[in-house]
C-alpha cells in the first residue's frame, strides 16, 4: 500500500511555466500598488541574470577557455492566515526555475533547472494541546542537451499531536510520511513511515525524565529491500546541593536500544545509524596534533540552528583556518560515512569547492589521515554533504575542511555557512544484513563535590562513568581527587588539583595520576603573570607513560593602546616504549592602536621539538616557526584597508611567505544607491603563487523591500605551473512585500 500511494502521486507530478509567469504579475501588481491583501500575504521575485568566463593555461602554451550564461527566475508567495484564534493556515509555493548554456570549445550544453514546491501547514493549538499537519512537495527537474533529463520529487505528509499537562509529563507524538522518487521509477522510489513518541517529566524538584522512541518503516521499491527500525532512548538525570552548598551532586543514566531488521531479496544498501557520546570541534592548522572540545550542539538534533562552525567566505583578515568537527563514539565502533549538515541551500559552485579530510584518533590528540573527499554529494533534497570513506574502525571521527576562499565564484554572497549537525553512519549491503539485528548500550555518570573547609575552597572530587554496549565489553572509569584555591593577599593566587583514576577498557586496566598547580600575580592592573605546572603519569597493562609541563604566560598594558603578551612552554614526555620527548615552545604578541582608525598586531611562535630512545635509532629534531603582521587600517568610515605578513618555516620543508592585502569602499552608504569595491590578494612569495579577487558592487534600493543590484568579480589564480581566470557578472531585480 505504502508503495502504490508514492506511484500515484509521482503520476500527477507536473510543472508548467503559465502559472510562474501569473504569480509574478500578482506580485508586482501588489508591490506596486500596496493593496491591502499584503496585510496576511508576503512574497518575492528574484530574476538573476549571470555571465561567467573561464580561461585556464599552462606553462606548455596549453589552454582552454570556457564560457556561460544563466538566468534565474524564482517566485515565492505565502499566505499566513488565522481564520479562528486557535486555527492557523499557513500556505504557500516556491517556483525556481535556471536556464544556462556552457560553452567549451567546440561543445556546447544547454541546462535547465526547475524547482517547485508548494506547501500548506495547519494548527491547532492551546495552552493544553496542539494539533499540527503538513504536506509539502518538493520537485526537481533537470533537462540537459548532454544528458537524459531527470526528474527528482521529494513528498513529504506530516502531523504532530502535543500534550503539555500541568504537574504531568508532556507528550509529542508526531507521524511523518515520506516518498522520494523520480518520475519515471527507474533511478529512485523509497517510502519511509515513521512515529516518534517523546514523553518529557520535569515536575519533581531537581530530577528529569525522558524518553523517546521511533519506529520507522522504509521501502525501497526498485531494490526490493524494507528495512524496519526501532529505536527507543530513555535518560534519568539527576542534579541538586545539600548541606547549604557545600555538596553538589549530579548523576545521570542513559539507555539506548536500536533494533533493525532488513527484509527481501534487494541489492540495495542498508544505512545503521550510529549514536556517539559526543560531539566535538576546534579551529586549527594543524589538524595531526589537535585536542578537539566538546560541541554538544552537533548532536542535539537540531538541523537548523548553528553550532558556531562557520564555512562561509572569511572577512579581510579573519580567520581562515581549517574547521575541524567529529565524534567522540565512547569505544571503537566501525564507521564509513558522516553527514554534515549545514543551514542553507547551496549553488553547485558552493558545494563542490569543499574537500574533506577524514581522521581518526584513539585519544583526541593524535590523529591519522584516512581519506580525502572530493566532492561530497550534497542536496538535493535536504542540506547536507554526505561524506562516504572506506570503513574505519576508531573511538574519536573528525573530517577537516577549509572555509570558502576568496577565489570560488560566488563565494562573497556566502559570508555565512552554518554546520547544525553531524551524523555518523556504517552502511551495509543488503543482501549481507538480512535479519534481525539489535544493539543496546548503557551510561551512567556519577559526580560529587565537597567543600571540606569553610575559610578555604578546599574540595573532595569524586567521578563515576560507567558504559556497557551489547557489542564490545564493558568500560569504566572511577576518579577520586583533591583541589583547592585560594588568594595570597592582593597580588598572588593560587590554586593545586590530585587526582587518582582507575579505569577499564579495552586495552586493559588503566591507573593513572595526574596533578596540576598553578600561580598568578597581578601586581597592577595592566600586568599579569601566571605560572603553571602539571603532569600525569599513567600504566596500562604494566606499561607507563609520563608527561610534565610548565608554562609561564605574561599579558602587559604597556600603554594604552600598547597590549603584550609572551608565553613561555616546556614539556618532558615519555611513551610506553621508553622513547622520550622534549618540546619547548615561544609565544610572543603586541598589538598596537596608535589611532582609533589604525589596529596593528604582530605575531610570533617557536616550537622545536627531540626524540630519542625507545625504538629510535638517532636523535629526531623538528623545529616549526610562525610570525604574523597584520595592519587594518580605517581612515573612513566608508574606507577599509587591511594587510598582513606571514611566515612558516618547518624543519624538512620549504619556508613560505604570503601576503595578503585588500581593501573594502562603499560611499553613499546612507543613501538609496550603494557603491562598493572590494580587492583581495594573497601572495605566496616562496611558491611564486598569486590569488587575486576584484568585486565593484551597485545597489540601488527602489523601496524597503525591493532593490537591483549589478556585480562584476574577476578571480585570478596564478601558479607556476598553471594560470585561471573566472570572470562574472551578474545582475538582479529582487521584488518583495
Amino acid at each position: 500500500m505504502t508503495g502504490c500511494v508514492g506511484r500515484r502521486s509521482g503520476a500527477r507530478a507536473a510543472t508548467t511555466i503559465s502559472p510562474a509567469i501569473r504569480l509574478f504579475w500578482i506580485l508586482l501588481a501588489l508591490v506596486l500598488f500596496e493593496q491591502q491583501a499584503a496585510a496576511r500575504i508576503s512574497g518575492y521575485t528574484d530574476l538573476l541574470y549571470s555571465h561567467a568566463r573561464e580561461r585556464t593555461g599552462d606553462t606548455g602554451g596549453g589552454g582552454s577557455e570556457s564560457r556561460g550564461d544563466s538566468f534565474t527566475q524564482r517566485y515565492s508567495l505565502t499566505l499566513d492566515q488565522r481564520l479562528y484564534p486557535n486555527f492557523r493556515v499557513l500556505a504557500g509555493g516556491l517556483f525556481d526555475k535556471t536556464s544556462s548554456k556552457a560553452e567549451t570549445g567546440e561543445q556546447d550544453t544547454d541546462t535547465t533547472i526547475t524547482r517547485l514546491k508548494p506547501y500548506v501547514i495547519l494548527n491547532f493549538g492551546t495552552r493544553l494541546f496542539s494539533v499540527d499537519g503538513g504536506f509539502d512537495r518538493n520537485e526537481i527537474e533537470t533537462k540537459s542537451s548532454a544528458a537524459r533529463t531527470v526528474s527528482l520529487i521529494n513528498e513529504n505528509y506530516y502531523t504532530t499531536v502535543g500534550w503539555k499537562p500541568a504537574g504531568l509529563p508532556t507528550a509529542l507524538l508526531q507521524y511523518f510520511r515520506t516518498n522520494t522518487f523520480d518520475k519515471d521509477r527507474l533511478v529512485r522510489d523509497t517510502t519511509t513511515d515513521r512515529f516518534q513518541l517523546n514523553l518529557d517529566y520535569r515536575s519533581l524538584k531537581d530530577l528529569s525524565l525522558k524518553y523517546t522512541g521511533s519506529s520507522a518503516v522504509t521501502m525501497d521499491h526498485l531494490q526490493d529491500v524494507e528495512q524496519k527500525d526501532l529505536s527507543q532512548t530513555g535518560r534519568v538525570s539527576y542534579n541538586s546541593q545539600y548541606w547549604e552548598h557545600r555538596i553538589s551532586l549530579s548523576s545521570d543514566y542513559n539507555v539506548v536500544s536500536v533494533t533493525t531488521q532488513v527484509l527481501g531479496n534487494g541489492t540495495g544498501d542498508v544505512n545503521f545509524p550510529i549514536s556517539p557520546l559526543a560531539g566535538l570541534s576546534a579551529v586549527t592548522d594543524t589538524p595531526l596534533d589537535v585536542a578537539l572540545v566538546p560541541n554538544p550542539g552537533l548532536l542535539d538534533g537540531n538541523f537548523t540552528a548553528g553550532t558556531g562552525i562557520n564555512l562561509g567566505l572569511p572577512p579581510a583578515g579573519g580567520d581562515a583556518r581549517p574547521r575541524n568537527m567529529g565524534v567522540d563514539f565512547g569505544s571503537d565502533l566501525r564507521v564509513n560515512m558522516l553527514r554534515v549538515w549545514v543551514d542553507q541551500d547551496l549553488r553547485p559552485e558552493i558545494s563542490g569547492a569543499f574537500s574533506w579530510d577524514v581522521y581518526t584518533s584513539s585519544d583526541n590528540k593524535t590523529w591519522v589521515l584516512r581519506q580525502t573527499i572530493f566532492p561530497a554529494v550534497f542536496g538535493p533534497f535536504e542540506t547536507r554533504f554526505e561524506i562516504r570513506f572506506a570503513e574505519v574502525t576508531a573511538r574519536y571521527l573528525k573530517v577537516v575542511t577549509k572555509p570558502l576562499g576568496p577565489t570560488v565564484p560566488f563565494a562573497r554572497d556566502y559570508p555565512s555557512i552554518q554546520v547544525t549537525e553531524i551524523q555518523a553512519i556504517l552502511t551495509k549491503p543488503a543482501s549481507g544484513v538480512q535479519g534481525r539485528t539489535t544493539q543496546t548500550s548503557h551510561r551512567y555518570n556519577l559526580n560529587t563535590r565537597v567543600r571540606l573547609l569553610d575559610s578555604r575552597a578546599f574540595y573532595y572530587e569524586f567521578s563515576y562513568l560507567l558504559m556497557k554496549n551489547s557489542t564490545s565489553p564493558s568500560k569504566y572509569s572511577l576518579s577520586n581527587g583533591l583541589s583547592c584555591s585560594d588568594q595570597f593577599g592582593k597580588i598572588f593566587s593560587g590554586s593545586a588539583r590530585f587526582a587518582r583514576e582507575d579505569s577499564h577498557q579495552a586495552a586493559g586496566d588503566r591507573v593513572a595520576y595526574s596533578y596540576m598547580a598553578s600561580m598568578t600575580a597581578v601586581p597592577l592592573d595592566s600586568l599579569r603573570h601566571s605560572f603553571v605546572y602539571s603532569g600525569r603519569q599513567e600504566t596500562v597493562e604494566g606499561h607507563g607513560t609520563l608527561n610534565n609541563s610548565f608554562s609561564l604566560s605574561n599579558v602587559a598594558q604597556v600603554y594604552p593602546g600598547v597590549d603584550a603578551s609572551l608565553a613561555l612552554g616546556v614539556s618532558f614526555d615519555t611513551a610506553a616504549t621508553d622513547e622520550k620527548t622534549v618540546s619547548n615552545q615561544v609565544t610572543a604578541g603586541m598589538t598596537l592602536i596608535p589611532h582609533s582608525t589604525m589596529n596593528i598586531s604582530m605575531a610570533f611562535s617557536d616550537t622545536r621539538r627531540k626524540s630519542s630512545g625507545g625504538d629510535l635509532t638517532t636523535e629526531i629534531s623538528n623545529e616549526t616557526r610562525t610570525s604574523v603582521v597584520s595592519i587594518a587600517y580605517t581612515p573612513v568610515p566608508t574606507l577599509y584597508l587591511f594587510a598582513s605578513l606571514s611566515t612558516q618555516a618547518v624543519t624538512g620543508s620549504p619556508g613560505t611567505t604570503t601576503l595578503n592585502y585588500s581593501a573594502s569602499w562603499s560611499p553613499f552608504r546612507d543613501g538609496t544607491l550603494h557603491c562598493s569595491f572590494n580587492y583581495n590578494e594573497i601572495l605566496d612569495i616562496t611558491g611564486n603563487q598569486r590569488q587575486r579577487m576584484i568585486v565593484p558592487n551597485i545597489r540601488w534600493n527602489v523601496s524597503r523591500a525591493s532593490y537591483l543590484e549589478l556585480t562584476y568579480e574577476d578571480l585570478r589564480n596564478d601558479t607556476p605551473s598553471l594560470k585561471t581566470r573566472n570572470e562574472s557578472t551578474t545582475g538582479r531585480l529582487h521584488l518583495s512585500f
